[in-house]
């Protein structure tokens, strides 16, 4: 009877851990996801529309944070395969439907917080 009370307890602390690391895993998205949105900003205010590879690699940070949050969003391992070579992508204009603009991002930033704060 003790191992089965020790059993339940132990579910219930690990059923709590993993609570608490996704919420901690949405925020690190949130974060790497902001992180890429504002050096992208600046990128494009600099510099313009130039390959970069540190600008890819933010986005790839964001894509697999929100991969360990499983929030999927394919679009922005897009956004960094625009950033290695952007000049591609801007001379085909259809292929830019699968790159989101930093609005719709910042947009979803703001819709992912809104669910977690409303829990």
């Amino acid at each position: 009877m003790l191992d089965a009370l020790l059993g339940v307890s132990n579910f219930i602390k690990d059923m709590a851990h993993l609570h608490f690391n996704k919420e901690d895993n949405i925020v690190s998205a949130i974060v790497a996801l902001r992180t890429a949105i504002r050096e992208t900003r600046t990128q494009i205010n600099d510099r313009g529309y130039l390959a970069n590879n540190e600008i890819s690699d933010l986005w790839l940070a964001a894509y697999r944070a929100f991969q360990q949050a499983r929030l999927n969003n394919r679009m922005l391992y897009d956004k960094a395969r625009f950033w290695e070579d952007p000049q591609q992508w801007l001379n085909e204009p259809g292929s830019l439907a699968l790159v989101p603009t930093l609005i719709d991002l910042e947009k979803e930033c703001e819709s992912i917080l809104t669910r977690i704060n409303s829990k």
